[in-house]
């Protein structure tokens, strides 16, 4: 069982982005995280780049996806 009471504290915004295709994490795992953090958003970003999503050289549309959730963070 994990412990969530660390997510807890946290009032402003916290955008979880989850980007596809990750080998080792499943979208289920962060709606998980989610549901115990009561101001979270989950987006999923259908990218095969995984980490490395937004990177120099990658999908301009992954760049633009992960700079408008920043753009929304820094606004909220």
């Amino acid at each position: 069982m994990r412990d969530h009471a660390a997510a807890q504290p946290f009032a402003g915004a916290q955008p979880i982005l989850h980007l596809l295709h990750l080998l080792h994490l499943l979208p289920a795992d962060n709606m998980s995280e989610v549901g115990h953090m009561p101001h979270a958003t989950l987006q999923v970003v259908d990218t095969p780049w995984g980490h490395f999503a937004g990177g120099p050289g990658t999908s301009p549309a992954d760049i633009k996806v992960l700079d408008d959730a920043l753009k929304r963070l820094l606004a909220s």
